[in-house]
């Protein structure tokens, strides 16, 4: 049985130590980089080119009117386009809520 002296385990303990410490270190620096790059002026001045597909989750309309609600749509993906804080799109979700609701809407089974 081969036996490993004190001063082995040390050293060894010592070297896993230093390589800890280091991955420690090129995970922060990996991170801080990382952040600084997403946070750039250039990329948070310049709008993505805008595009709408009218109501994605709702009808654009009834079966009457097909575009009943497609200009609220509109409004509301131009809106979350613009970008803004959490605040402004729920403000546009209100306003979308309001528009929607003012449209008049044909009842499907007349009496």
């Amino acid at each position: 049985m081969v036996r490993v002296s004190p001063i082995w385990l040390k050293k060894k303990r010592s070297v896993w130590k230093t390589i800890s410490i280091r991955l420690k270190q090129i995970k922060l620096f990996l991170t801080c980089s990382s952040l600084l790059v997403g946070c750039s002026e250039e990329q948070s001045t310049n709008l993505a080119h805008f595009s709408s597909d009218g109501c994605s989750l709702l009808m654009d309309g009834t079966f009457e009117n097909p575009e009943l609600w497609k200009e609220c749509c509109l409004t509301h993906d131009i809106a979350y386009w613009k970008g803004g804080t959490e605040e402004n799109r729920h403000e546009a979700d209100l306003a979308f809520k309001a528009r929607v609701e003012k449209k008049p809407v044909i009842p499907l089974f007349r009496t």
